[in-house]
């Protein structure tokens, strides 16, 4: 996508491991190094805090921008990391804490949030059919955590059903409702409220739309970045 969008890649690396910031040697000196001269811009795809050792030093070699691209499901409690910074003796010497020029540089994305409501009236339907045949479940607890992955099956079933549903009512049979080309176009520029409360779209591509929210620098007393906006794409 980013060659599509005449953005070039001019180096490429990968971690090894969750780069925990103070707690273990920056991977990104190297990284640095080895690429400062040709590249400006760079794309941190991991952790919400995985980029925390790249902002620290770039900020020792001249003008930068970094995105961090967080690959987890949204979670509150990432963000607490940039906002404990100030008591973080581990990295008490840092850019990362000491200097707010160090955040103008950075944005983060990160799924938007779920909607709460939804999860909730999600997780008591799937409660009660796993209750029911043919899965006749005995849970243990009243209640689990709901993974986002049972909301995007739970579309994916639905949006079949209702392609294939109007399939039978323009006198289609069961063999074409069971065909994936008919039902692709159903589907393709269509929009519809995820089972997770987010309005979706599917391109003409069959992909659907991305709900992301951005973190930049918040202007507080404190060093940090904070929730600004959210998109979808």
């Amino acid at each position: 996508m980013l060659i599509r969008n005449g953005i070039e890649l001019l180096y490429t690396n990968t971690f090894p491991h969750p780069q925990l910031y103070g707690l273990s040697s920056n991977f990104f000196t190297q990284v640095v190094e080895e690429s400062y001269r040709k590249t400006r811009i760079y794309l941190v795809v991991g952790e919400g805090y995985d980029a925390l050792g790249l902002l620290d030093t770039m900020h020792e070699a001249g003008d930068y921008f970094v995105i961090g691209i967080d690959k987890r499901a949204h979670d509150a409690s990432a963000l607490q990391i940039w906002s404990n910074l100030e008591n973080d003796e581990t990295i008490v010497k840092s850019c990362v804490r000491n200097q707010p020029d160090c955040y103008h540089s950075y944005m983060q994305l990160t799924l938007t949030p779920l909607h709460q409501d939804r999860c909730e009236e999600l997780q008591e339907y799937n409660m009660c059919y796993l209750k029911k045949a043919p899965f006749n479940f005995t849970l243990s607890s009243a209640s689990f955590n709901l993974e986002p992955e049972a909301g995007y099956l739970v579309d994916a079933v639905w949006l079949y059903a209702l392609a294939a549903g109007e399939i039978l009512q323009a006198g289609g049979t069961v063999v074409d409702a069971g065909n994936g080309d008919l039902i692709a176009q159903r589907l393709i520029n269509r929009r519809y409220k995820s089972s997770l409360g987010y309005l979706n779209e599917i391109n003409e591509l069959g992909d659907a739309q991305t709900n992301f929210m951005t973190r930049v620098q918040r202007k507080t007393k404190h060093y940090g970045i904070s929730d600004r906006g959210k998109y979808s794409n």
